[in-house]
């Protein structure tokens, strides 16, 4: 609950869970003696994702007995100098993180299945948002023993790809100004046709957090750079934006958070809705197409 306030969640958010989120999740749970299964966690930017994430995991190996992992997407983003090159080859946009496509999308395919196949001893990266680059190795998650329930959470989990006809017009200045050809956005609508469908295909059981709108990732967002703002200092924080440097940086992200809003929901298993205050205020099942994997 710390983690919570700290980031500006609401009050009632441990008694949503447990009244949202847990009945469903109890209905998913591997066994004992089974293969791992993947819970995937959809939510846009700033929505409580990665804290319901910690709180799953915590909740599954106190509460069920089950030795579980937290795998963000976020953290097998590309390094700062592997993304210049990026953008040196492709286009100048994928410079800045974010998109499908600054992932290093074959390492955590390849993390997955050994994870699913009950190896141990491995070493999952984390990212330093603070600093734009991937941690030292020595500040990697360990596994430590075969783990039997995987949670896998990103902004942009399960989102298919866009038709032509979508990608023709530009969403908003920086593709307008930046992209116009759209060469930017048809590469990531490629990434999410091709690697990121395979990683897709990976998830068992699809949950995801839908926010009100878009309008909503900006507030939210803020919450978690002041959050990251307290925690460092110095060179440390470097790479912390300020209000109008991070306005400019959701836009990048604007395309493909209004597109997973407007059709996850009725794809995903289950759905929760959040309101302006992130607070859970109706659920709804979806026919299930990712968690048949039938993408």
């Amino acid at each position: 609950m710390q983690y919570a306030r700290l980031h500006g969640l609401p009050d009632t958010w441990a008694a949503d869970i447990t009244r949202w989120i847990l009945p469903w999740v109890k209905q998913q749970l591997p066994s004992a003696d089974g293969p791992a299964r993947v819970l995937g966690l959809h939510g846009c930017q700033g929505s409580g994702k990665t804290t319901l994430a910690r709180a799953l995991k915590r909740w599954a190996e106190e509460s069920i007995g089950l030795t579980a992992v937290h795998i963000s997407l976020d953290d097998y983003y590309l390094g700062h100098e592997a993304r210049k090159q990026l953008a040196d080859a492709l286009h100048p946009l994928l410079a800045t993180r974010g998109v499908p496509g600054t992932h290093a999308i074959c390492q955590l395919l390849h993390d997955l299945a050994a994870l699913k196949t009950g190896q141990h001893g491995l070493k999952l990266p984390r990212f330093l948002k603070e600093q734009d680059d991937p941690a030292p190795s020595k500040q990697w998650q360990h596994i430590k023993q075969p783990v039997q329930w995987i949670i896998l959470e990103g902004w942009c989990l399960g989102l298919p790809p866009q038709t032509e006809e979508q990608l023709q017009s530009p969403v908003n200045t920086l593709e307008a100004e930046q992209d116009t050809q759209g060469h930017w956005r048809r590469y990531v609508n490629d990434q999410l046709a091709g690697p990121y469908r395979k990683l897709w295909q990976q998830v068992d059981h699809w949950l995801m957090l839908a926010a009100p709108g878009f309008h909503c990732v900006e507030p939210w967002r803020w919450q978690q750079e002041e959050a990251l703002r307290r925690k460092t200092a110095g060179d440390a924080g470097e790479h912390l934006l300020n209000r109008q440097q991070l306005r400019q940086f959701l836009q990048h992200y604007q395309r493909w958070t209004e597109h997973a809003l407007a059709t996850l929901p009725r794809h995903v298993d289950y759905c929760v809705w959040l309101d302006e205050q992130r607070r859970m205020v109706r659920h709804g099942r979806g026919d299930g197409r990712f968690g048949s994997k039938n993408l």
